[in-house]
């Protein structure tokens, strides 16, 4: 319309540069006399060393990991090139606050990092001056996380604790004292011999009780002779605690409960002395969100 106007003396062409996604498959031909590709010149295939030439044309200290982590996250260089700018402003002012402080200057990576958060997040990065948004919430629910690993831990050293204390005041030694006790009981219960346990039809005798073959949980399901039922004798989380008492005096099972118990101790006082970075290396981001906050941002 434009070049059939008489107001016009010359012919007017129109040049659009717009993204590939902005059409459904074979619709821009429809629209355009002429499309031009443009390549670009950082993809997600060479963003890695691209950056890492940059980085290092600008004397901007790095490792190779680091780059590694932030090229996945940076699409193109106009972004790029403004990180790379934004850089040296922070970096120059900061340092420069710092040293009249008299306070070390901050890595590369760390001003470089938040620089790359302002760039790719700038809604949340505004946020932080106020104490708000994502990265506020990690730091405040810092102490309140570090208290809730204490106390799952503490709770886990409680029962370690009387576990070893039942185990000590258990006056049974082994299984095989365990076993010939059950047979005692069963004896004065039934006033008969041992020889007609009876455990789903299949009947067993002493010395296939007292055998290391033989599973003593499986005597909570016994029928006896004289129609009594096990259960008479002890429970079934009587017998699971008498069995579990017996097995952590074994040399093995009571050292490792005692490693157990020594870890448990360590970590509560570890953990207390860890920064935000090693909190998340071990504990996971998911960990310093609220079950809401997981729902939206993990």
């Amino acid at each position: 319309m434009i070049n059939e106007s008489e107001d016009i003396k010359k012919k007017i062409k129109f040049i659009y540069a717009i993204g590939d996604d902005i059409f459904k498959n074979d619709e821009r031909t429809k629209f355009f006399d002429f499309i031009i590709p443009v390549i670009p010149i950082l993809d997600a295939n060479n963003a890695e060393g691209i950056i890492k030439n940059r980085l290092e044309e600008l004397e901007i200290d790095c490792d190779q990991n680091f780059i590694g982590n932030i090229s996945f996250f940076i699409k193109d260089m106009r972004t790029f090139n403004n990180i790379s700018n934004e850089f040296l402003i922070y970096k120059d002012r900061l340092n420069y606050n710092r040293k009249k402080e008299q306070i070390k200057s901050l890595e590369d990576k760390k001003i470089l990092s938040m620089i790359i958060y302002k760039n790719l997040n700038s809604q949340e990065f505004s946020k932080i001056q106020n104490n708000e948004g994502n990265l506020s919430n990690i730091f405040k629910n810092k102490n309140l996380n570090i208290l809730k690993v204490i106390q799952e831990s503490r709770a886990k050293l409680k029962k370690i604790e009387e576990k070893i204390e039942k185990s000590k005041n258990e006056p049974l030694k082994d299984i095989e004292e365990l076993k010939n006790m059950l047979i005692l009981k069963i004896i004065k219960l039934t006033h008969e011999g041992v020889n007609q346990i009876r455990i789903n039809s299949t009947y067993y005798n002493k010395d296939e009780i007292l055998s290391d073959d033989f599973n003593i949980q499986d005597l909570v399901n016994a029928t006896l002779y004289s129609r009594h039922n096990f259960k008479e004798i002890m429970s079934k989380e009587e017998l699971e605690e008498r069995l579990n008492n017996v097995q952590l005096k074994a040399d093995n099972n009571y050292n490792l409960i005692l490693k157990q118990k020594k870890e448990l101790i360590l970590k509560i006082e570890h953990i207390k002395a860890l920064n935000m970075k090693q909190l998340i290396s071990e504990y996971g981001i998911s960990s310093f969100f609220t079950e809401e906050e997981k729902k939206m941002y993990c």
